[in-house]
């Protein structure tokens, strides 16, 4: 055994080393690009805010990535492939060692070699930016997470490599099935963490490398065919080729969709003019805003008497402020570009972030050194705390910055230069605060909006300066908007929902003393449909084993979910995918228990499971029985339908053995 992991390192080293020297080059350059990015900030608007922290750059995510998996790849193929030639294989089989202890040595070697060649340079990578002082950006050591699930994919692409070899299967056809495993952990690594599930996410990884590397010890076992495999590897087998013909079918519905012309559709939706009024606007794809008022007449422009155009509508259009009162289960889950800081302001030279935990993090963009910390109240706050920052949506924009950050307990004006925050609004002792948002216009300056759990206000250094009595829920969202007649307006709008996407808005018109002097109920406008109903069709051929528990377990505000004609639909594929698959059974003399099994599995995963059913198993070819005429199975010794047993071979006159004799 030691022999032959000498072997293979000798043989394999030198596919290792080029990449090497490779993603030493990846990581130093994204390092140095990471250092100009601070500087970019200091001058330009735009920019790509988790390139600020190379652990989380994209770029550098995407290269490391795609080397990992080509280098697991590439040692795992050509650990078998070089075995290949003039029936080395065989030879090398048939040492005085056993196949399992075979499977150990190539992969001992294998994954050696390649462990080698990525956490070296990966691991000082992480230790300069785990330094202070080389990167102007936080740094948590749960940022090194995508990295490593990076390297656990290259080492899934390793044995599932291994597999493609040694299955006897063409290249054109089903070899490239296994594949398919590793490649959906290395995709769903790029999920920003806080998206992630915490027990799905170490499972998915794990999972690709056990099922990968018990398939390719079977395959060792005997002659990698399906029928000759332990027990313990045919699963792993079938899911490794489940998941490349799962494959199959996403890239035809992909393909499909992008060949199939778009639909047009109209998207509606309400605004406020500065006067109070309220505009239904239309828009079709290549055609003209349609502007309407809640009488359906045309708004049309008061000087030249046509329809009013974009332009136009977007001066008189009056900007509202979004407010929504966040549950307390959705505090952690706000997007912050990567889930862990986004960039909240920059102040001279320094750069601040705002981080998940709640606290404002300063960086010198020049030097790259961490200058202070702004929280609520004395010292850095949790998350877990009833006074901890959250963040509204709309105060992300560094190029325009927010005063002020709001808690659940009262709204800060920030003062980067003191590194001070300084209460503008503090909320009651019986209620907690949902949202809040800047107040841009002239006649409040320096004022925030503020929606708490039984009130809407606006509210400065000087006290509140309006204030409605207003109770929403969590799946309603806020609008208030400072008008010039009637001084504001309140939207009451329901969360979107794809199960409801109808629901009405209510609408307040206020005076300044908290009267309401008119109010309306908006209909409710449905969102327009972006997939065909063939694309529809092709979602429904999702396996029953999807379709069935996102139907029954999925959530309201979810995105994707299956509807009852999709669950239908998937059901009748995975029935027709359940008897193809019993006549072909049948066809091949298969026992009463495996047609059961096979039945049942294929009904509860459908037409991908029908794909991977034929592609596990070697068929025999069939011929025509000379006795009774239907095709038979050559790997037989007599017809399965006539028990007939085949007739001797016609004499050549070179035969050298005399027949048999029965004495």
């Amino acid at each position: 055994m030691k022999q032959i992991i000498r072997k293979e390192l000798r043989e394999n080293l030198k596919f290792a080393a080029p990449a090497f020297v490779l993603l030493s080059l990846l990581l130093l350059s994204g390092f140095n690009s990471s250092v100009h990015s601070a500087v970019r900030v200091l001058t330009e608007t735009w920019y790509q805010q988790d390139d600020l922290q190379p652990v989380l750059a994209t770029s550098i995510h995407a290269g490391v990535t795609l080397l990992c998996c080509v280098l697991g790849a590439v040692l795992g193929a050509m650990q078998i492939y070089s075995e290949r030639p003039v029936d080395r294989w065989s030879f090398l089989v048939h040492r005085p060692i056993r196949r399992t202890q075979l499977f150990f040595a190539k992969t001992i070697a294998g994954l050696s070699l390649y462990l080698a060649t990525v956490l070296p340079p990966l691991v000082v990578f992480v230790a300069m930016i785990a330094t202070s002082g080389h990167v102007a950006a936080p740094f948590e050591w749960a940022m090194v997470i995508p990295l490593a699930d990076t390297v656990v994919s290259g080492a899934a692409f390793y044995f599932a490599a291994m597999l493609c070899v040694i299955r006897p299967a063409a290249w054109y056809r089903t070899k490239l099935f296994p594949l398919a495993l590793p490649f959906l952990p290395a995709v769903y690594s790029f999920i920003p963490l806080p998206l992630r599930n915490a027990y799905i996410d170490p499972l998915v990884f794990v999972a690709s490398v056990v099922i990968a590397a018990l398939a390719v010890w079977g395959a060792f076992q005997r002659d990698a065919s399906f029928e000759s495999q332990p027990f313990a590897a045919k699963p792993a087998t079938y899911v490794a080729l489940l998941a490349g013909a799962a494959m199959i079918f996403i890239i035809l519905a992909g393909l499909y969709s992008w060949l199939s012309p778009d639909r047009v559709n109209e998207t509606s939706y309400y605004t406020m003019a500065r006067d109070g009024d309220i505009y239904k606007v239309s828009r079709t794809a290549g055609e003209q805003l349609h502007v309407v008022d809640l009488k359906g007449n045309i708004v049309k422009n008061p000087k030249t008497g046509e329809p009013i155009d974009e332009k136009l509508l977007n001066q008189k259009v009056a900007g509202g402020l979004s407010l929504r009162q966040l549950p307390e289960d959705e505090m952690e889950q706000v997007a912050m570009g990567s889930g862990f800081y986004a960039v909240w302001r920059v102040d001279h030279r320094v750069i601040w972030y705002w981080t998940r935990h709640g606290v404002l993090l300063g960086f010198d963009a020049l030097t790259r050194r961490p200058v202070g910390e702004i929280a609520a109240g004395s010292g850095p706050v949790k998350r877990s705390s009833d006074d901890s920052f959250f963040p509204p949506h709309d105060q992300f924009n560094s190029w325009n910055p927010a005063r002020t950050i709001g808690t659940r307990r009262a709204v800060y004006a920030i003062d980067t230069q003191n590194q001070s925050a300084t209460p503008v609004f503090t909320a009651a002792s019986d209620e907690r605060i949902g949202g809040s948002a800047d107040v841009h216009e002239p006649r409040f300056t320096n004022s925030v909006a503020v929606l708490t759990s039984r009130r809407v206000l606006l509210a400065d250094q000087n006290g509140t300066r309006f204030e409605y009595p207003l109770t929403v829920t969590t799946n309603e969202r806020v609008s208030l908007y400072i008008l010039q007649k009637t001084n504001f307006a309140i939207w009451v709008a329901p969360k979107w929902q794809p199960a409801k996407p109808e629901l009405p808005t209510k609408v307040m018109w206020i005076s300044r003393e908290g009267k309401v002097t008119r109010n309306v109920e908006l209909p409710g406008l449905r969102l327009p449909e972006n997939e065909s109903p063939v694309e529809k069709a092709l979602v429904a051929v999702m396996p029953p084993a999807i379709s069935i528990p996102s139907f029954l377990w999925h959530k309201e505000d979810d995105l994707m979910f299956a509807t009852k004609n999709q669950v239908a639909l998937s059901l009748i594929y995975g029935i027709a995918a359940a008897v193809l698959g019993w006549f072909k059974g049948r066809k091949y003399q298969f026992s009463s228990a495996k047609q059961s099994g096979w039945f049942i599995v294929n009904v509860i995963f459908g037409l991908p499971s029908l794909l991977a059913f034929l592609s596990v198993y070697t068929w025999p070819a069939r011929m025509k029985c000379p006795s009774c005429g239907r095709p038979r199975l050559v790997n037989r010794d007599a017809c399965e339908h006539c028990a007939a047993a085949f007739p001797p071979p016609e004499k050549a006159g070179v035969e050298i053995f005399a027949p048999l004799v029965k004495t």
